[in-house]
């Protein structure tokens, strides 16, 4: 196969995915198609394809920082120009460290006509998937792993390693390099790096990451208060552009993320109240039936909602609330995901299928989530104390032991203990693990070497593990290809790059936990939360209120169907799987409740697909 044949079978395999606009480049050398939505208002302005004399692009973005960057880069009609062609103008311009000026969700590829060579980048938290694979002599690339799929040489024998860490119960925190997909050649673009091909040869390059840092002088909290204002609305407004055109949806759960996302929206958009026209909100919430099942374990949250909606004169017609997940059956549901992602894949978020269904119907475009908060910008700051111990600081040390306070004493043990001994779980967490882990004991030569864990050295370490960790770019990656079906896509203000690299220089003092938790958050933006949000410290139901009915649906279809037992597999425990399934009741995590319908669904397909 020639390069344009290679190209049309990987756009054909994404024929699933219309777009508003779509442009095609190609010569002996290279094929480029680029589909892409109209999500902004300057995005109407856009090429099908994007070119000047010497370069070619093609991307999905959202740049933020768009004035400084036509400042700097003099953008002929900055008001008008489109995301790509910023983009365009930065690479022309800086080449390979235009992705150190660049600020948004941007995944894209440059091609270079002149010296036949090519670049790609991926933001920094990874927030747009970008994949690639080297093969007879090329290199090919997509946004999305399914168009790969019908390529003749591509090997799509599932990994053994892969599959075993999808088994263990660890597999999140300890065995997974994001770089890896299911299939042996096929690689992710790692967050915040960048790849540079030419003459055959690969190099990527890291060009971002956090850096923890220990200030030794105290800060004027008032003014770090309202300077973390100004940035959160910064990064609120940047994700509302687009609203004149589409509507935007809010994913509310109730929750302190999506209220504060909520309340600031209601900030951004008060000087402009015609355009609440096109603010939607979304909301997952409890069925009769399943609030009954959930009993003393739910936490309610739809007055919440209520509340907020009520004090911005939400449109009642742009209010829905879905109390039902997308799937009546578990195996449907694992084939949704796999369908969607292209293979196999631990993260899944079907359960945002209900919401991309609402919104398609309503003609919303763009949701606003609240993922990502917890890792940093809201974290409960319990470990706020390790910074002290990490930066041993004598004055300082000394004036937190002279308090003679118990919990002093308790949190320098735990911090000693672990640096001595490293950071081991408890043993109710083993337990937990240990219940969620179905591979078998002869497989564990087939896992993935450790090569992630999070760090708690200090507490701005783990911070910074935690945002950076792969559960949170394959969350973002999950979403937005479920999305993507619904000719729509997410953005996450809490994930803005502004608003970590400011938190992560600040005194951890300044996340102390007060009578509430997520006390930094509270006191910054106070002058717009409601006091019921800022007061509230009992949230912690799941993000999906009717899971514990879902999970028990799946589970007694599953005991319905059965599992022989004699079944054998080559990578599954099938033994574990019957033996859990005597005590259901006893089956309460999320996980737990994934990791055996997922080795069920293994077992029972395992003959439709090839490890190696």
């Amino acid at each position: 196969m020639n390069v344009s044949e290679i190209g049309l079978n990987m756009y054909q395999a994404m024929n699933f995915f219309r777009g508003d606009a779509e442009g095609v480049y190609q010569s002996d050398e290279i094929y480029i198609c680029n589909k892409f939505l109209f999500n902004t208002a300057e995005s109407f302005n856009a090429s099908a394809i994007v070119q000047n004399d010497r370069y070619v692009l093609a991307a999905s973005c959202r740049i933020d920082n768009r004035e400084k960057l036509a400042s700097e880069l003099k953008i002929k009609g900055p008001l008008k120009a489109s995301d790509h062609e910023y983009i365009l103008a930065a690479y022309t311009f800086y080449q390979n460290d235009c992705v150190k000026h660049l600020i948004g969700d941007f995944a894209f590829v440059v091609w270079d006509k002149q010296q036949k060579a090519l670049f790609m980048a991926r933001d920094h938290l990874g927030v747009k998937p970008l994949f690639y694979t080297c093969q007879q002599n090329l290199i090919l690339f997509s946004s999305d792993l399914n168009a790969f799929l019908h390529l003749p040489f591509i090997d799509l024998s599932y990994k053994k390693s892969y599959v075993a860490g999808l088994l263990h119960g660890s597999y999140i925190l300890k065995y997974l390099n994001v770089k890896h997909t299911c299939y042996h050649d096929i690689y992710r673009l790692e967050p915040s790096h960048y790849l540079f091909y030419f003459n055959e040869r690969v190099q990527i390059t890291k060009y971002w990451e956090l850096k923890p840092c220990f200030p030794e002088k105290p800060v004027d909290a008032a003014l770090v208060y309202r300077e973390f204002y100004q940035l959160f609305f910064e990064a609120v407004r940047c994700r509302l552009r687009g609203i004149e055109s589409f509507g935007v949806g809010l994913e509310l759960s109730g929750g302190l993320d999506s209220s504060t996302i909520a309340c600031m929206a209601n900030e951004v958009l008060s000087a402009k109240k015609t355009l609440f026209e096109n603010l939607y909100s979304f909301s997952l919430v409890q069925s009769d039936e399943g609030r009954v099942l959930a009993e003393k374990e739910i936490v309610e949250e739809e007055h919440i909602q209520n509340q907020l909606l009520d004090s911005f004169g939400f449109n009642k017609k742009n209010i829905f609330k879905l109390n039902r997940h997308p799937f009546t059956n578990y195996q449907d549901e694992l084939q949704e995901t796999i369908r969607v992602h292209g293979g196999l894949n631990k993260q899944n978020t079907t359960w945002q299928n209900a919401i991309y269904e609402a919104m398609q119907s309503a003609g919303c475009r763009v949701k606003l989530s609240g993922f990502s908060g917890d890792e940093l910008v809201t974290d409960y700051g319990t470990r706020w104390m390790y910074d002290i111990w990490y930066s041993c600081r004598p004055a300082r040390v000394m004036k937190e032991l002279l308090k003679f306070d118990i919990a002093v004493y308790k949190s320098l043990y735990r911090y000693l203990q672990g640096r001595l001994f490293g950071f081991k779980m408890n043993k109710a967490s083993i337990a937990k693990e240990i219940d969620s882990d179905f591979l078998k004991a002869e497989r564990l030569k087939d896992l993935p070497a450790k090569e992630y864990g999070i760090d708690v050295k200090s507490y701005k370490h783990f911070m910074i593990s935690r945002i950076m960790r792969p559960f949170t770019s394959l969350r973002f990656e999950s979403e937005n290809l479920h999305a993507l079906r619904a000719n729509s896509e997410c953005r996450y203000p809490m994930a803005d790059i502004r608003l970590l690299e400011y938190m992560i220089q600040l005194p951890a003092e300044m996340f102390r936990p007060g009578d509430v938790k997520r006390n930094f958050i509270r006191k910054s933006l106070q002058s717009i939360l409601p006091a019921y949000v800022i007061c509230r410290d009992d949230k912690t139901a799941a993000v999906i209120p009717y899971r514990k009915l879902k999970n028990k649906v799946f589970i007694n279809q599953l005991l319905k169907d059965g599992l022989p037992a004699d079944m054998e597999s080559n990578m599954v425990d099938t033994k574990k799987i019957l033996e859990r399934l005597k005590t259901p009741e006893n089956l309460k995590r999320e996980t737990d409740v994934i990791s055996l319908l997922t080795a069920a669904y293994l077992v029972k397909t395992e003959h439709q697909y090839h490890l190696r």
